[in-house]
């Protein structure tokens, strides 16, 4: 699915559309067991488990440190 920003190109400049799937398995009660992140335009991707670990392969996945 395509999203279409009518926001003016230049508020654009400093920005950066970034297209993740994420797969994840849960169990009965939405525990996250395990995952994989895959980012959409290089299909390059990194496995988790819990939800702690997601949020780290999101930010690693989008360049920046996952101890901020």
């Amino acid at each position: 699915m395509a999203l279409n920003d009518h926001r003016p190109s230049d508020a654009l400049a400093d920005r950066r559309v970034v297209a993740l799937v994420l797969r994840i398995v849960l169990d009965r009660r939405g525990a996250v067991l395990q995952g994989e992140v895959l980012d959409a335009t290089t299909h390059d991707g990194q496995r988790f488990a819990g939800w702690d670990e997601l949020v780290a392969t999101i930010r690693r996945c989008l360049g920046q440190d996952a101890g901020r």
